[in-house]
């Protein structure tokens, strides 16, 4: 079950839109000093969308694990951001482990497409949005 729909409404009450999601997030962002931390699935496009639009509109970036990142990618919809895209406010986080794990394995290539678009934790402590 989705995170914000969980429990039963009333019948005059409505669950949060996308919308009312993202504008509740930019009051959050606007008003929060460092770093805000957003836990969402990946997999939950709309959600990461809306996560996205509240941080761009707030002037922060929004920083995404490779999982995350592969996973916009894989939309293919010109609509959804993407950690390739020049201009599009997100990176990616690829921790030091990972980065040695796909070395030694020889498929760093699969995070390749990343490259000047990581970003390490030291970077993002004060300036980016992760989720």
């Amino acid at each position: 079950m989705e995170g914000s729909s969980l429990g039963r409404l009333h019948a005059e009450e409505r669950f949060e839109t996308e919308t009312d999601i993202e504008n509740r997030l930019l009051d959050v962002m606007k008003t929060t000093s460092g770093m805000v931390l957003v836990a969402c699935s990946a997999q939950n496009i709309d959600r990461v969308v809306s996560v996205y639009r509240a941080a761009k509109r707030s002037g922060r970036q929004l920083l995404v694990d490779a999982y995350a990142a592969e996973v916009l990618k894989a939309t293919d919809t010109k609509a959804i951001p993407k950690p390739t895209e020049e201009g599009a406010h997100v990176k990616v986080y690829i921790p030091q482990a990972q980065r040695r794990f796909l070395k030694e394995k020889n498929i760093a290539s699969l995070v390749d497409a990343y490259k000047g678009r990581a970003s390490s934790l030291r970077r993002c402590r004060t300036r980016l949005l992760t989720a």
